[in-house]
């Protein structure tokens, strides 16, 4: 499982390296609010052991909620916090 990790940091470096080096869409990757989350049932979230991922100089530790679009994510999908967020609890 650690190697998938290593394998999607990878990829998200090649797509910010691109994104400077093109630099056609004046896109760029911020390392300060980009947020990692893990997605899955608990029995794959257990098996998983990495706390935090490393994006060149910045540690990024994985989140168990993130905001995507307006929506409260949670690592099982169970969309509990923002159901929460939404009435008010």
């Amino acid at each position: 499982m650690k190697d998938n990790i290593q394998k999607l940091v990878r990829c998200i470096d090649d797509i910010s390296h691109w994104m400077n080096v093109q630099n056609v869409n004046r896109l760029k990757l911020n390392k300060v609010k980009t947020t990692f989350i893990l997605l899955g049932a608990p029995h794959q979230l257990s098996k998983i052991d990495c706390q935090k991922i490393r994006l060149g100089e910045k540690d990024i530790a994985i989140a168990s909620e993130a905001m995507c679009l307006g929506v409260l994510l949670d690592s099982m999908l169970t969309f509990a916090p923002h159901v929460r967020r939404l009435a008010g609890r």
